[in-house]
């Protein structure tokens, strides 16, 4: 109980720098694409190490999207069982509360490294070792698309709180990407 009070104040901390941090964050992506275009580090890897690390990257990007969308299947729960009159234990209900707090203050920074790990997945697997696997391209732009999408009204929703109804069309448009990662990942 005492570690979710501690991770709770950590992640509020974390959350009033969301800015500073998704700036920092993109910045040191560009920067490094651009050193790898200008002086090739990712080229002087043998293919299979390059092509690991990019698999890799996708990999890592799955488990901090589902990071990401366990606020909403957490708060969702929750919410469910009260309409349906369900009680728990209060230390549980608290443990439960604070794990929703903990995944919302972190919803966002999952949101833009996901983002950011997708295009290191893209840039390593397509520009570095050239795969041309069509339909793996073609499923993977789509789901590219749609996280896009997704962390633009994400980014939105952030800067903009007050309109409600975008929460909605986010959540929707979460839905379309979780088909097209589903599509790619059962075509690759």
């Amino acid at each position: 109980m005492n570690i979710l009070i501690n991770v709770e104040k950590i992640t509020k901390k974390l959350h009033l720098h969301l800015l500073q941090a998704s700036i920092t964050m993109c910045s040191a992506f560009i920067l490094l694409v651009l050193l790898d275009i200008n002086y090739g580090f990712f080229r002087q890897m043998p293919l299979r190490s390059a092509s690991g690390m990019g698999k890799m990257a996708g990999s890592v990007a799955l488990f901090v999207g589902c990071a990401a969308c366990m606020y909403y299947v957490l708060r969702e729960a929750y919410l469910r069982s009260r309409r349906n009159n369900i009680t728990f234990h209060t230390e549980v209900e608290n443990s439960i509360k604070r794990g929703i707090q903990i995944f919302r203050h972190i919803h966002p920074f999952c949101g833009v490294l996901v983002f950011l790990l997708v295009l290191g997945h893209a840039y390593i697997l397509w520009y570095v070792v050239g795969k041309t696997a069509p339909r793996a391209i073609y499923s993977g732009f789509l789901a590219l698309l749609s996280l896009g999408l997704v962390t633009g009204m994400g980014s939105y929703i952030i800067f903009n709180a007050r309109y409600l109804p975008m929460r909605k069309y986010h959540r929707m448009a979460t839905g379309i990407l979780l088909a097209f990662v589903i599509l790619h990942l059962t075509i690759s």
